[in-house]
């Protein structure tokens, strides 16, 4: 494991170039960026993106973040993405209802792992929740939840993981009625 003395100053594009400097600074953009609107985060160890490559695993989705359904109806919550060679670990695929309040704990939905879905995870929606390919290792990591109920509100994160990057999308989810 490595440990790093300096934080690491992440800055971000709009156009989603990510770009790492070992920077003591936060006043000063890197002078090798090119102009444009950038914003900058930190931590003590480096992003999980390649270092010097503009595109690694990337989450391709445009759709809309935030989706209301009839209660009975289906909905396809989108998660699209895309590798690059770089990318050469196993791929993960975890798609949680996130926690409403510090109290609780994330429920995952279901799972892609060792080029194998695993769709029994949450009792809630057992049976309802499927990958909307057969094989999402091919960049559809989309998954169909069918038969809404109110309590199937709430908001959904796909997290695709692929060393060595970690990416991931939200979408709110609104079930009305029942």
């Amino acid at each position: 494991m490595c440990y790093f003395s300096v934080p690491f100053i992440f800055w971000s594009s709009v156009c989603s170039v990510k770009v790492w400097r070992n920077i003591p600074s936060l006043h000063s953009l890197p002078r090798d960026l090119n102009s444009g609107e950038y914003r900058w985060t930190s931590s003590l160890s480096p992003p999980s993106v390649c270092p010097g490559v503009a595109h690694c695993l990337e989450i391709t989705s445009q759709g809309p973040t935030s989706i209301e359904k009839a209660s009975s109806e289906s909905v396809k919550l989108d998660c699209q993405f895309s590798l690059a060679p770089e990318d050469s670990g196993p791929l993960d695929i975890e798609w949680s209802l996130l926690a409403s309040d510090n109290q609780k704990e994330d429920k995952v939905v279901i799972l892609y792992s060792g080029d194998r879905a695993y769709e029994d995870y949450y009792p809630a929606v057992k049976g309802r929740a499927h990958f909307n390919s057969a094989d999402p290792k091919n960049g559809d990591a989309s998954i169909n939840l069918t038969g809404l109920k109110s309590s199937d509100t709430g908001t959904y994160q796909c997290k695709v993981k692929k060393a060595p990057g970690i990416r991931s999308r939200k979408m709110l989810l609104t079930v009305m009625g029942e």
